[in-house]
């Protein structure tokens, strides 16, 4: 199995629960949890950019959820990656 980021963080919940199931994991980008410090420097990060004009649009992806189409991914990703 293979996951990114928040997908990795998926696929070692369900090696876990399902061992019998999975033979090998790739890992990209990965961390086994985030703590609430990670957290914190994750927002801090993100803040000082809050005076770039892409901002307010990278805000409202994040806050609007996961996209439900191809098409609303690539627009999501469009406004998100920036930050």
């Amino acid at each position: 199995m293979m996951g990114h980021s928040e997908g990795g963080m998926q696929i070692m919940h369900y090696a876990c629960k399902y061992p019998d199931r999975v033979s090998a994991l790739v890992l990209l980008a990965t961390k086994a949890a985030i703590s609430p410090a990670d957290q914190m420097a994750f927002v801090a990060r993100v803040m000082r950019r809050k005076d770039e004009p892409w901002f307010p649009d990278a805000v409202k992806a994040f806050q609007s959820g996961p996209p439900k189409t191809d098409q609303e991914m690539v627009a999501w990703l469009k406004k998100l990656l920036p930050a």
